[in-house]
């Protein structure tokens, strides 16, 4: 990733359009200029006092996006099962027998998608079997350990 420290930012810009007024917050990096607009002033302000203040503590500035490496977005530490799995289990107690099996048989399509491979010596129907009838459609308890 190419950082660099060589950040300048502008006053905040007062726009007017059709419908209301817009406030822009304008700034370079490494010559490469960039902007963002708020609906209020304070929003702007706010983002234009967390670009000066990363300025002014050192902190580099990704040359792609503009922004401080603290805002840069970082990668889950929770995997797509283990999400998928939590979502299931948050939808237990508020929705339908047949809203849950609509809900299972999706989060099946997409994490059966999302795998590079088949896992060896079990048939791709078993896989989905397996995640669609246990992994997503059972209430925790009755999941069991694993």
């Amino acid at each position: 990733m190419d950082t660099t420290f060589d950040v300048r930012v502008w006053q905040i810009e007062r726009g007017s359009g059709k419908l209301r007024e817009s406030y822009g917050v304008r700034w370079a990096v490494a010559g490469r200029r960039h902007r963002k607009t708020f609906q209020t002033f304070a929003l702007a302000d706010g983002f234009r006092a967390e670009l000066v203040t990363a300025t002014h503590a050192g902190e580099p500035f990704n040359m792609s996006s503009g922004l401080p490496e603290r805002h840069e977005p970082r990668a889950s530490t929770v995997g797509w099962y283990d999400f998928a799995v939590q979502f299931a289990d948050a939808q237990w107690p508020r929705v339908s027998a047949n809203h849950r099996k609509n809900t299972a048989r999706t989060l099946m399509i997409v994490t059966t998608a999302l795998l590079d491979r088949d896992p060896p010596a079990v048939p791709s129907r078993q896989v989905r079997t397996a995640l669609s009838d246990w992994a997503f459609k059972y209430q925790p308890p009755r999941r069991g350990p694993g």
